[in-house]
C-alpha cells in the first residue's frame, strides 16, 4: 500500500518513510485542519474618491455628510448599513463594543461568507490631523479595496501609500441614456496577483442586484489571488506547515 501511495507523490519520499495510521481521529484532524485555514470572513476597504481627487489626504478627509448622492446610493448596493455597537456578526477589525471606529458600517453576505467593509467617510475623523491616521490604520492594511469614484480624473493606485493593498476594485457611475444610473468596473493589481474571475463586462452595469454580486464574487477572488503573492504566501505557508506538524505529532510514531 505505501509503496502504490509513493507513485502519487514526490518520488523523493521512501515508503519506509511512511507510516499507516488507523487512528478514526487523524481523518476528524484533518478536516479540522482545513477548518482553520478556511477564510469565511473578508474585509474590504471602500474609499469615496469624490471629483477631481487625486490625493490620499483628500480620499480620506472627505466627510460622509456631503458626499454625492450617488455615493449614498451606492453603499446601499454594497450591503447593509448596520450599527457597530453590539454588532455579533464578523466585525473585520472594527470596534462593536465602545464605538472607537465609528457607529455604522457596511456589511454584506455572499455564498454563506460574510464581509465587512471598511468605509473610509464612516470611521473617525481627525479634524486637526491631515493624515487622518484612524482611518489610515484600516484602509492600508486591507488587502483589497473598493474605489467609488466621481469625476473623468483617472485613479492611480499609488496615490494610497500602502504596503498592504494588492488590489483595487474602482466603480464609476455613469448616466445612461435612458438617464438612469449605471456603473463601470475596473481594477488594478500589484505584479505576483493572478487574474482572478469574474471578468469584467464590457458594459456598464445597470442592475443594482447583478452589481452588488459581481462585486462580491469579484473582491473575494481578488483576495483569495492575492494570498499567492509573495508578500502573503510565505506566511500562509508557515501556517499550514506549524498546524500540519501539529497534526503529525498527535498521530504518527516518531522514528
Amino acid at each position: 500500500l505505501l509503496r502504490a501511495v509513493c507513485k502519487y507523490t514526490d518520488h523523493a519520499i521512501e515508503p519506509s518513510q511512511l507510516q499507516c495510521v488507523n487512528d478514526p481521529g487523524l481523518s476528524a484532524g484533518i478536516l479540522q485542519l482545513e477548518d482553520r485555514m478556511q477564510v469565511t470572513g473578508y474585509k474590504f476597504g471602500l474609499v469615496y474618491v469624490a471629483d477631481g481627487q487625486t490625493k490620499e489626504e483628500d480620499f480620506l478627509s472627505n466627510a460622509h455628510e456631503s458626499a454625492d448622492p450617488r455615493y449614498r446610493a451606492f453603499l446601499e448596493i454594497a450591503g447593509d448599513l448596520v450599527n457597530l455597537k453590539g454588532y455579533k456578526g464578523y466585525a473585520g477589525g472594527l470596534d462593536t463594543l465602545n464605538g472607537t471606529t465609528g457607529e455604522q458600517s457596511v456589511v454584506s453576505t455572499f455564498d454563506d461568507l460574510e464581509v465587512m467593509f471598511h468605509v473610509c467617510t464612516l470611521l473617525p475623523y481627525d479634524d486637526v490631523q491631515e493624515q487622518q491616521i484612524s482611518r489610515k490604520r484600516h484602509i492600508g492594511n486591507d488587502i483589497v479595496v473598493l474605489v467609488f469614484k466621481l469625476g473623468e480624473q483617472p485613479f492611480d493606485p499609488r496615490s494610497i501609500k500602502s504596503e498592504f493593498i494588492h488590489v483595487y476594485v474602482v466603480v464609476t457611475p455613469t448616466e445612461q441614456d435612458d438617464g438612469t444610473t449605471g456603473y463601470t468596473v475596473e481594477t488594478c493589481s500589484r505584479p505576483g496577483v493572478s487574474k482572478f474571475s469574474p471578468p469584467l463586462p464590457s458594459s456598464a452595469f445597470v442592475s443594482p442586484k447583478q452589481l452588488h454580486d459581481f462585486l462580491m464574487c469579484k473582491l473575494i477572488n481578488a483576495e483569495r489571488a492575492a494570498y499567492a503573492a509573495p508578500a502573503f504566501a510565505p506566511k500562509l505557508q508557515r501556517t499550514r506547515a506549524t498546524l500540519l506538524d501539529d497534526l503529525i505529532g498527535k498521530f504518527v510514531r516518531r522514528k
